[in-house]
């Protein structure tokens, strides 16, 4: 038995469960429950007092039995628009379509229905199609809240949520708080998607209940992973932190080398936030260009140029550092290395006669203070023989070569044995493509050939 007054009043109170053996409803027992939306009587239930829900906020009543005895005004005011009585086909008591002036409707049997909706995607069907996240950055998280609906006309309970399918670690449900619900109630939960990896990411969400053929309610869940990823190139493919690339070698003074680097949004999100920075003993000799892109859509390139100017001798590095939204290479880290080289210094030393003997079809050079000169070119501490003339040296039918040797005896010219260093003010400067030390001496000469 409820007793009179019981619940009188109570506003916060919006689901009642009354035990199969209760028989009464006293005075006014749920009167003023505005949060009271829907109530099923047992079957043995008799009698309900007066005004035991008026002034409730009911919308609709489930009588399980044959009709009770009624009091004054059971239901009236109701503060809902409509109202509905449910009782079962063969009961006692009820006529038709209304009874004790409530519009009222006999069914067969009182079952609960569940309906489950999105509130973009709206009503979903048992088993039907997927739920779609769309894409997100790996991750990152997208929400969507989730309703069950109880259609039926009696408690939809055992609500219990599970989920299957590869990658169903990466879809979370929070928020189921009610696992029953009575005829047209209905709670929220929420799903969220957070890819672990990219790529298409499918799963499926289970709600189990004692609906008769829709448990478990099955939806299919689908969204893709998505994340920018930086690639970049300048001769071939860098690699974060391993790659080193060489600028050659520059003279102090004289030469600058200049290299051309590529960056690549390989991923399939916007790679943004692109900043390029430098560091170690020797950043200061190299210059970075604008980047001709800061953001970059999937697939896009940016290029950047750094330019290596040497103001010391030696081996110079730095390590350039290239920011971004990239998940796990940002900054992407690089080494650069170059050599320095001094400009060059020649070293007078006396003229010497090399040779003097003859050579059949030539004729060995004498140097005289206005013919050929031998001299000292210093590159990197080595010391190389040269050979200094003027460009109109001798007969004009004779081809003068410049020929070297380490023992007077074997000489040797052309490319392989020396380099041609200058050639301007009408003079030509060749020298030998060996160093000279104490310990192997080097010579050179000048011979001319007839033509």
């Amino acid at each position: 038995q409820i007793g009179d007054y019981a619940f009188s009043g109570c506003c916060a109170l919006s689901r009642v469960v009354l035990s199969e053996d209760t028989d009464e409803i006293g005075v006014e027992a749920f009167s003023n429950c505005t949060n009271l939306k829907s109530i099923t009587i047992p079957e043995e239930v008799d009698e309900i007092g007066n005004r035991a829900f008026a002034g409730s906020g009911l919308t609709q009543v489930f009588l399980e039995g044959d009709a009770p005895e009624m009091g004054e005004d059971v239901f009236y005011p109701l503060t809902s628009g409509s109202f509905m009585v449910h009782y079962l086909d063969g009961s006692r008591g009820y006529a038709g379509s209304s009874w004790l002036g409530y519009l009222a409707v006999g069914m067969a049997e009182f079952a609960p229905e569940i309906a489950v909706e999105e509130s973009v995607d709206g009503n979903l069907q048992d088993g039907v199609g997927s739920l779609s996240f769309g894409s997100v950055l790996v991750s990152a998280q997208v929400s969507k809240n989730i309703v069950i609906r109880n259609l039926g006309t009696s408690d939809l309970s055992g609500l219990v949520i599970t989920s299957s399918g590869t990658h169903s670690a990466d879809y979370l449900v929070e928020g189921l708080s009610e696992p029953t619900l009575a005829p047209g109630e209905s709670t929220t939960f929420t799903l969220v998607f957070k890819p672990s990896e990219m790529g298409t990411r499918t799963a499926e969400i289970q709600i189990s209940s004692n609906d008769a053929d829709e448990s478990p309610f099955n939806i299919a869940l689908t969204g893709i992973g998505t994340q920018p990823e930086i690639s970049v190139r300048e001769a071939k493919e860098l690699t974060h932190k391993k790659s080193t690339v060489s600028f050659g070698s520059a003279t102090i003074g004289k030469t600058v080398v200049t290299k051309k680097f590529t960056i690549k949004n390989v991923g399939t999100a916007t790679l943004s936030g692109l900043a390029t920075t430098k560091n170690g003993t020797h950043a200061a000799e190299y210059t970075i260009s604008s980047l001709s892109k800061t953001s970059l859509s999937a697939g896009a390139s940016a290029t950047f140029t750094i330019t290596f100017k040497p103001t010391a001798k030696g081996t110079r590095t730095a390590t350039i550092y290239i920011a971004s939204n990239d998940a796990d290479e940002n900054p992407f880290t690089f080494k650069l290395t170059a050599s320095a080289l001094s400009a060059t210094k020649v070293k007078k030393i006396s003229m010497d006669l090399l040779a003097t003997r003859d050579v059949v079809g030539t004729k060995i050079i004498k140097p005289t203070l206005n013919e050929p000169r031998i001299g000292v070119l210093v590159i990197d501490g080595q010391k190389y023989k040269t050979i200094t003339f003027p460009d109109s040296l001798g007969r004009e039918d004779a081809t003068r070569l410049a020929e070297v040797s380490s023992n007077l005896v074997d000489w040797g010219s052309g490319k392989k044995h020396t380099t041609l260093v200058s050639r301007h003010n009408g003079l030509i400067k060749v020298r030998d493509n060996v160093p000279s030390t104490p310990e192997a001496k080097r010579y050179i000469r000048l011979r001319r050939v007839n033509r």
